[in-house]
């Protein structure tokens, strides 16, 4: 079985991003499989930055995993 949370929603502004990263941390060391996004038409444009930091953040998260095996 895989086990998977989701991360903010289609109306997430940002703000708190570093509990929100804490928390996706807390989930991968606990073995959480896969985090998903909420999206929403005609606000994905608007959220592809704060996309590209999570994901920045997210293989930063997986490297530091690796790393410490």
């Amino acid at each position: 079985m895989r086990i998977s949370v989701s991360v903010g929603s289609a109306y997430y502004d940002g703000e708190n991003w570093a509990d929100l990263v804490d928390y996706v941390k807390a989930a991968d060391r606990l073995g959480v499989d896969a985090v998903w996004s909420a999206e929403a038409w005609g606000m994905d444009a608007d959220r592809l930055d704060q996309l590209g930091r999570l994901m920045d953040l997210l293989n930063a998260v997986n490297s530091e995993v690796a790393d410490n095996g």
